[in-house]
């Protein structure tokens, strides 16, 4: 993808060790913090049987999605918050087909980003005819270094089973005496994603696009 003027370039490199089988996930990104978006291409050095590569849509760019959302009614993204460079622990649970988690590091220096991570896991999926293309993530302050997400999804399978997939994440800062989760609220985060191109088994082109906004308590009537 062609990058012009005003674009953030993003790299993401990481390990992954799942059913057994070491192999290598990565991508190279534009993003846009004016627009939200990050279009990333996706390339696995292989797939091990049971992990359908329709499991990268949602890691959310190995977690650098966050720092392009745009901004709603005060809220801030991971770039205002914690100036692009955190670290994520992520959950994925697929219940009876198994889970994996993921550990990136990600790192922001003016126009350049990068994500440097390990994935290990077991999971025993079928294949899958499609991946829920919507993703909405509860930020929830916890404390002076911890930031928790929470997101559900799902996947169609061939044979048409839905299969839920829970994912619970840990955003924490880099510098040990950094404390911004303070000045967190709790906020939520919509993502839509756009499956750009998926014509080969370890090839993923996918574009989301991403906003944040703070999570309102309701009113309570008066003389209720």
């Amino acid at each position: 993808m062609s990058a012009t003027t005003g674009d953030v370039r993003v790299t993401s490199t990481g390990s992954s060790f799942i059913n057994g089988e070491l192999f290598t996930m990565s991508y190279k990104a534009t993003g846009s913090r004016q627009d939200g978006t990050i279009e990333t291409d996706w390339e696995l050095s292989s797939v091990p049987k049971g992990m359908p590569i329709l499991v990268l849509v949602d890691c959310t760019s190995a977690g650098v999605s966050p720092i392009f959302a745009r901004e709603q009614n005060g809220a801030k993204n991971l770039l205002s918050l914690a100036g692009g460079n955190y670290r994520l622990q992520r959950t994925f649970d697929y219940g009876t087909y198994g889970r994996y988690e993921f550990t990136y590091e990600i790192r922001t220096s003016g126009d350049d980003v990068t994500s440097t991570g390990v994935q290990e896991g077991s999971l025993n999926l079928p294949e899958i005819e499609s991946a829920q293309l919507s993703l909405v993530e509860y930020l929830i302050p916890a404390g002076p270094r911890r930031l928790h997400g929470f997101m559900r999804t799902s996947k169609t399978l061939k044979n048409g089973e839905q299969v839920q997939v829970n994912i619970t994440g840990v955003y924490s800062p880099l510098d040990d005496d950094a404390d911004w989760t303070l000045t967190a609220e709790a906020q939520v985060r919509r993502s839509l994603i756009e499956i750009t191109e998926s014509s080969h088994d370890n090839k993923l082109s996918l574009k989301y696009t991403t906003v944040v906004a703070p999570i309102v308590a309701p009113d309570i009537a008066s003389g209720a």
